[in-house]
């Protein structure tokens, strides 16, 4: 659903915002003004009540016009409108005041004028504080010369002159700082609007406020967004449980994996910070998928080799570690190849390359789906096996050899290599190291002796 003032970008959006929260703001101060202007109507008597009456029905026909109009959303044109009709209406409240107590030279109720420069200090910022503070100033002038009028005396030029210029530099600060906090707010607004972070307010669980990434996140226009309520239409879509669910998390959820309408996976991480004194929750989703690829193909990088794709011998260090560490029973299995160097000597190294290649896939082949295959380095691989049996590990071993020894077509060439393979069982007190040790020596044993070696 649209607004009237949706017709226009964000800083049309934005000014219009600020204006129509300024008029509510000073339709709130307006209702205390009222009250006291009706108690100043009581405290006049019946010398004076026509016009202090006046002034407090049009001071209260003021406020309640206003309120009316700003019930609905209303288009920025007419928030600006309403504006200068209401301070138009407070400057003609002031001039019956001053019309009651006209023959009063010290009368407090002169201090009305300087409400006229701060009420335009604050609708309009510093150009509404000079405005409305030389209006309030010719008012100070007319008022305070009828008092003297009324007591023959004739008011005084350097009096005029402060008078004049007393309510511009009573309203000044307070319009300088409201145009600082708008330029501020504005700021805000654009940070919120084009922010890559999907970006919701929530209040009462109902989405109060969402911008463009939210939208594209989502796949929810920012007008279907707006007014819906979170754990309906949010929650299920970001795959949370509700509001409630993040916040009691130290209000950080994430990675979750989302699957969006195309059936795509992403990733998303969710923030939510509650503003205690607003009573709004402020909600961060941002897609992490991009990220959260970058580091698994870095982590994948690091511990897998890139020429054949085997898990490198960092993570065999690992896996041996880990598994040692809880005294699970593994084995090994080492190897190396015999006549690889011929193969690059005969055929170049891209023919070298791609033997390995295929010993890599000969390895996963020959060995179970559970079982580590590994490229240890150079032309020699190692296989983790979990919980081998009685016999599993030389049968295995049996096996590698005979797939390796089988004819390789490899860069446009048939070329055979021979494996020489080593086997250790772990035993208590075993550490990766030592168990490389074993397997090792067991592989060195068969390459000297022909046949496969156990330690």
């Amino acid at each position: 659903m649209t607004t009237p003032a949706s017709t226009g970008g964000p800083a049309v959006l934005v000014e219009h915002a600020l204006a129509t929260d300024t008029e509510r703001s000073i339709q709130r101060a307006r209702l205390g003004a009222v009250v006291l202007a009706v108690v100043l109507a009581v405290s006049f008597g019946d010398d004076r009540s026509l016009e202090v009456t006046a002034a407090v029905v049009l001071l209260g026909l003021v406020a309640l016009g206003v309120w009316l109009v700003l019930r609905r959303p209303r288009a920025a044109r007419t928030v600006h409108l309403l504006g200068w009709t209401s301070f138009a209406g407070d400057v003609a409240v002031c001039a019956l005041l001053m019309a009651a107590v006209a023959d009063d030279p010290v009368d407090p109720v002169r201090a009305v004028t300087a409400m006229i420069a701060l009420e335009a200090a604050v609708r309009w910022g510093s150009w509404g504080a000079v405005g409305g503070g030389l209006v309030a100033g010719v008012l100070e002038v007319a008022w305070a010369a009828s008092g003297y009028a009324a007591i023959g005396r004739v008011l005084p030029g350097t009096s005029i002159a402060f008078r004049l210029v007393a309510g511009v530099l009573i309203a000044l600060p307070a319009g300088v700082l409201i145009d600082r906090m708008r330029r501020q707010r504005a700021h805000t607004h654009r940070l919120f609007e084009h922010s890559g972070d999907a970006t919701l307010i929530v209040a009462g669980g109902r989405v109060v406020a969402a911008n463009p990434a939210a939208a594209l996140l989502l796949d929810v226009p920012v007008e279907e967004l707006t007014g819906a309520g979170f754990d309906q239409t949010v929650a299920p879509a970001l795959g949370l449980e509700g509001l409630p669910a993040v916040l009691a998390t130290d209000g950080f959820v994430g990675p979750l994996a989302v699957v969006d309408g195309e059936g795509t996976r992403r990733w998303v991480e969710v923030e939510a910070e509650v503003a205690d004194d607003a009573g709004l929750v402020f909600v961060l989703a941002r897609d992490v998928t991009e990220q959260r690829g970058r580091e698994e193909r870095l982590r994948h990088a690091a511990s897998h080799d890139a020429l054949t794709g085997l898990a490198n011998r960092s993570a065999m260090r690992a896996v041996l570690t880990e598994r040692l560490a809880r005294r699970a029973h593994v084995g090994l299995v080492f190897l190396d190849l015999d006549g690889f160097k011929r193969v690059n000597d005969e055929h170049g190294h891209v023919a070298g390359d791609a033997v390995l290649v295929e010993v890599g896939r000969r390895l996963r082949d020959a060995t179970r789906g559970h079982d580590h295959v590994h490229r240890w380095a150079g032309d020699e691989f190692a296989v983790v096996v979990e919980e081998p049996t009685d016999g599993l590990l030389a049968e295995l071993a049996g096996r590698i050899g005979a797939e390796v020894a089988e004819p390789l077509r490899a860069a446009g060439v048939t070329t055979h290599v021979r494996a020489s393979v080593g086997t250790a069982v772990s035993v208590p007190g075993d550490t990766a190291e030592s168990l490389l040790e074993r397997a090792d020596a067991a592989m060195y044993r068969d390459k000297r002796g022909g046949s496969p070696g156990a330690s």
